[in-house]
């Protein structure tokens, strides 16, 4: 807030927070594991979007969060708590849409698919053959790149997505189709 504060306002956020604290299956998962993920996939987008939306108020702005297409059919079985996580940000993308549209606040998601961007090696330990078999099940036969998310949260953020609200927009490749 005194960063908000000091900069003269805010106009936009993108928040693109998330993980998977552990790879077990949902049966095996700890507390500490399950929270971890609903903190870092859920608490962690409610409380900035909604620091962001107080100082908005007074002049509009966008929001933009991320979420997974994989939410939209129960996660895996070793990603329970991020699935469940990241549907409950598409509820959060709606309400706060709702509610932000009489302060000229829009608020949309966005749900990547399979993206290379180095997590799926640096943090979940796959190797260049776990990822071709991943490329193998999209449509497009390959992993989508880091510079289309980026180019579709700038659409989000510019002028061209004025009369967009409350929406969650796949990048997936066709993947889940």
């Amino acid at each position: 807030s005194r960063f908000v504060d000091a900069a003269g306002g805010i106009d936009g956020l993108v928040i693109l927070s998330g993980g998977i604290a552990s790879n077990e299956h949902w049966s095996e998962s700890s507390q500490e594991s399950w929270e971890s993920d609903i903190n870092n996939n859920l608490n962690v987008p409610f409380y900035l979007a909604k620091a962001a939306f107080e100082h908005m108020k007074s002049g509009g702005g966008r929001i933009v969060m991320n979420g997974t297409e994989s939410a939209l059919h129960g996660g895996s079985s070793t990603s329970l708590a991020y699935g469940a996580a990241k549907h409950g940000v598409e509820c959060m993308v709606k309400g706060l849409a709702r509610d932000g549209a009489t302060h000229d606040i829009l608020v949309n998601g966005i749900r990547v698919g399979f993206v290379d961007s180095g997590f799926h090696k640096r943090w979940q330990g796959k190797t260049d053959a776990d990822l071709q078999d991943r490329v193998n099940m999209i449509p497009l036969k390959r992993a989508g790149h880091v510079d289309e998310a980026a180019a579709l949260i700038i659409y989000l953020m510019s002028g061209y997505s004025a009369f967009m609200t409350g929406q969650m927009i796949a990048l997936t490749g066709g993947d889940w189709l």
